[in-house]
């Protein structure tokens, strides 16, 4: 039986690439974590909305 690959971090270059992304749509995100699942950003603003259909999940290209 072949063995499971474990998750795998993010690179630093997608880091990078997603965080750019996200400071366009919203300046003020902020990093939170980054893990096997994706990253998940905080956003500061109080003039944006707290509860977001995004509001404490990873963004990651497997969760699409």
């Amino acid at each position: 039986m072949p063995t499971r690959r474990s998750p795998s971090l993010p690179t630093q270059k997608q880091i990078r690439d997603v965080q750019a992304t996200v400071t366009e749509m919203h300046p003020n995100a902020r990093i939170l974590s980054i893990g096997p699942n994706g990253i998940t950003f905080e956003y500061p603003d109080a003039a944006i909305p707290t509860e977001t259909q995004w509001q404490g999940k990873p963004f990651s290209a497997a969760n699409s």
